[in-house]
């Protein structure tokens, strides 16, 4: 039986999470990877109480997007992913390159706002645009989640006796 896209929402110990801060890390890298004129994402305050992110997921549960800003709440973060959601047919594809070589991605903008982010890198700007594609299918059928997911630091360390 294969699954079908859906639309997931994660929330974050704090937010200084060092896991969010990577998240942060990486969607900057995506709105400054090229067309980012006038594209700022807000910061994270560190004093947030379990801040979160959206993302749309493949039936294949990979990522496949994004969201580019982050929420104070649940409720914040699942009335903005069905309003994009919505307003699936305004959005702009913005394709990026990467500051390395072979990264390509992309992010979505509606009215001129950042919404959606790649959530990897792709080797050619062909597969980044066709992930962007597949990311905009996701958005229109995918199952939107009534709970929120909180992400954990792993538990594990590298131990040398």
């Amino acid at each position: 039986m294969t699954g079908s896209p859906r639309i997931v929402f994660s929330t974050f110990w704090s937010g200084s999470d060092p896991m969010l801060r990577a998240w942060v890390r990486f969607r900057d890298s995506v709105i400054g990877g090229g067309h980012s004129a006038g594209l700022v994402a807000e910061p994270i305050d560190p004093r947030a109480e379990h801040p979160g992110v959206w993302r749309v997921l493949a039936s294949n549960n990979r990522e496949l997007a994004r969201s580019a800003g982050w929420y104070e709440s649940f409720a914040s973060a699942h009335a903005h992913a069905i309003s994009i959601r919505q307003s699936v047919n305004d959005l702009d594809i913005l394709l990026v390159a990467g500051v390395e070589p072979a990264t390509h991605g992309w992010y979505f903008t509606l009215d001129g706002c950042a919404v959606l982010t790649c959530g990897r890198w792709y080797g050619s700007s062909a597969l980044s645009l066709e992930s962007a594609l597949a990311a905009i299918d996701a958005l229109r059928v995918g199952h939107v989640a009534e709970l929120s997911h909180e992400i954990r630091a792993s538990r594990r360390s590298a131990r040398i006796r």
